[in-house]
């Protein structure tokens, strides 16, 4: 369905909470409705909505890029094209990145004060939540400076959980991450990208 219906990948968090082995009953809540209406709006919006091959088959990604996030903030940077290799889809020069992008943001005291720690146990936003902020960020950054309709771009990050997420799309949480998920991936549809988001450590040289 999230390859036919794009944009749905995202719109499985509340729905597999509510649907969990455990449940006897259904409960339709507001964040599950509203799953359920985001459903009917991207399938009846698909007439509308041209898929390109590329965002169903990946290409070599065209925009390589690191991001990192914790309390204080977020931020990364996406590097310019490098030669063109098989089967890639490469920008042309004047719609391309000409030098790397850097970018950095703080996170405001509010959410700096939620974060769960070993000093606040009662916290209700986690280090991956910020890292999975941070790479819906990062991805906007790069599609708000340079086009990258039908383009795929390849996300570093060294949070496992983020990297996970983003790969299945949806969470069985309904904390922050599932609303993060559902951004990311009409995110994506909006701009008609494609994303890979990779795992690397957290020190490279």
């Amino acid at each position: 369905m999230a390859i036919a219906i794009l944009g749905s990948k995202g719109c499985f968090s509340f729905l597999q909470h509510a649907l969990c082995p455990r449940a006897t009953r259904i409960k339709i809540t507001r964040e599950v409705r509203d799953q359920l209406l985001n459903f009917l709006w991207l399938s009846e919006d698909v007439c509308n909505r041209p898929t390109h091959l590329v965002e169903v088959v990946p290409t070599p990604p065209s925009y390589i890029g690191a991001m990192d996030a914790a309390k204080a903030g977020m931020g990364g940077v996406w590097f310019p094209p490098g030669p063109a290799v098989p089967l890639s889809i490469h920008p042309r020069r004047k719609n391309s990145l000409q030098d790397p992008c850097p970018w950095r943001s703080p996170f405001l005291k509010l959410i700096q004060q939620a974060i769960v720690s070993s000093a606040n146990l009662l916290g209700d936003i986690s280090n991956s939540d910020l890292e999975l902020c941070g790479t819906v960020a990062h991805g906007d950054i790069l599609a708000s400076t340079v086009p990258v309709a039908h383009l795929t771009t390849c996300n570093l990050s060294d949070n496992t959980p983020a990297v996970d997420g983003c790969t299945k799309g949806s969470t069985t949480t309904t904390g922050p991450a599932a609303y993060l998920l559902l951004v990311s991936s009409l995110h994506q549809r909006h701009f008609r990208y494609k994303r890979s988001l990779q795992h690397c450590t957290g020190v490279q040289e």
